[in-house]
């Protein structure tokens, strides 16, 4: 039973990788795409409007890189989270599997499985503050080679 249901899980992820999440990707990085020209013109539209005071206050390197760098991750982001859907669906029914092929040892995985979830989500936050530094260094780089010409 248990190989049975092994071997329909690697079918079914086949078919799925090789047809619903290339067709998936293609339409949300489409929408990303789409979100991110709109960011941009809102960003632009709203540079333009600006006061000279609020223009001092911001430098052009950050609006660059605004629309940059944050601008590339919107579609990143857009992907990534149809693919949050479709893992937690995932992660579902292997754990349900997991229990039920492996009964008291399959529920203390899922246990310790749910403990260790905490470590990513520190990694990400030590992530995202270096990302922090590093736009910060972004913007003191561009705002540079814009005094420089």
């Amino acid at each position: 039973v248990g190989l049975m249901l092994g071997g329909i899980l690697v079918v079914v992820d086949l078919i799925n990788n090789a047809v619903l999440l290339n067709h998936a990707a293609i339409i949300l990085y489409t929408v990303g795409m789409d979100l991110r020209s709109v960011l941009n013109a809102v960003i632009y539209r709203k540079a333009t409007r600006l006061s000279q005071k609020a223009r001092s206050q911001t430098t052009t390197g950050q609006v660059l890189t605004i629309m940059s760098s944050d601008g590339e991750r919107l579609p990143r982001a857009i992907i990534g989270m149809g693919s949050m859907l479709v893992c937690l669906l995932k992660i579902l029914i292997g754990m349900g599997q997991l229990m039920w092929i492996m009964g008291w040892a399959g529920f203390v995985a899922n246990i310790l499985l749910l403990a260790s979830v905490p470590v990513p989500m520190k990694i990400g936050s030590y992530q995202g503050k270096v990302i922090g530094q590093l736009m910060q260094l972004t913007d003191r780089r561009v705002k540079l080679v814009n005094e420089g010409m």
